[in-house]
C-alpha cells in the first residue's frame, strides 16, 4: 500500500520513471465543472482541477503508459460532459463498455424541472484488447446503494470499487486510483486482497484518506510520502 500526497500528474511520471507498472486504474476524477455539495462536511476543502479538462490528456498519456498491456481502466464520468471524457479517452485507450451504477436512489438537482437522478457512468476502457473480465458475464448496469459514509462530496460505495476490482483483478495485483479522496479504491482493496497505489493532491482529503485506509490495513505496511 502506497499513498502519494501531491499532483497526479507529477507522482505518475515519477512511478513511470520508477518503471512502475499496474494491472487496472479505477478513478473517480474531477469533472471539469465547479461542484458543491450540500452534504460535504467541510465545505472549505477545495475540488482540485474542477474547472476544466485541460489535465485530461495528459492523465490520460500517463495512464496508458504506467497501465499494463492487459489492464483495465474505469473512469467515473459525468453525463454533463461525456462526449467529452469519451473523445479524449478513444484517444488513448478502447472504450468497451459505459457502465451505468444504479444507485436505488436519486439526488435533489432540478426538483421540478428535471428528472430525478439516480445513476452514474464509469467508462470501463482497455489499453489493446484486455485481459479476460473474471466470473461470469455481468450487465453492464451495476445496482449498489450509495454509501451512508460522508466523507468526500463525491464518495462512492466500497462494495460499487469491490465489484469492479473483482471484474478486472487477481490478488496481490497493483490498482491505482490517482484521484484517490476520502480513499474508498484503497479500502476495497485491502478488503480484496489486491495492492493498492493512491495518489491526492489536497492534503486534508489525504490525511482522511490515510487514516480510513490505516483502520483496514492489518497486513500489508502503509507508506504515505510526497514524491
Amino acid at each position: 500500500m502506497k499513498l502519494y500526497k501531491g499532483d497526479c500528474l507529477e507522482v505518475m511520471d515519477k512511478l513511470i520513471e520508477q518503471g512502475i507498472k499496474v494491472n487496472a486504474i479505477i478513478t473517480d476524477s474531477p469533472y471539469g465543472m465547479s461542484y458543491q455539495s450540500n452534504g460535504k462536511k467541510n465545505k472549505d476543502l477545495p475540488m482540485l482541477y474542477d474547472k476544466n479538462l485541460k489535465w485530461l490528456p495528459k492523465f490520460l498519456r500517463l495512464s496508458r503508459t504506467i497501465l499494463k498491456n492487459d489492464g483495465h481502466l474505469y473512469m467515473f464520468m459525468p453525463w454533463q460532459r461525456v462526449d467529452e471524457f469519451k473523445i479524449q479517452i478513444e484517444n488513448f485507450f478502447i472504450p468497451k463498455n459505459i457502465l451505468i451504477w444504479y444507485k436505488d436512489s436519486f439526488g435533489m438537482g432540478d426538483l421540478k424541472g428535471q428528472y430525478a437522478p439516480s445513476y452514474e457512468m464509469i467508462m470501463f476502457a482497455v489499453k489493446e484488447q484486455g485481459r479476460k473480465l473474471n466470473g461470469k458475464r455481468d450487465k453492464d448496469i451495476i445496482k449498489c446503494k450509495k454509501t451512508k459514509i460522508n466523507l468526500h462530496p463525491t464518495q462512492k460505495p466500497v462494495e460499487l470499487i469491490e465489484h469492479l476490482l473483482l471484474k478486472s483483478t487477481n490478488e496481490n495485483d497493483i490498482v491505482l486510483d490517482p484521484f484517490m479522496g476520502s480513499g474508498t479504491t484503497g479500502v476495497a482493496c485491502v478488503n480484496t486482497n489486491r495492492n493498492f497505489i493512491g495518489i491526492e493532491i489536497d492534503k486534508d482529503y489525504f490525511e482522511i484518506a490515510k487514516e480510513r485506509i490505516e483502520k483496514h490495513t492489518t497486513q500489508q505496511k502503509l507508506f504515505t510520502g510526497e514524491i
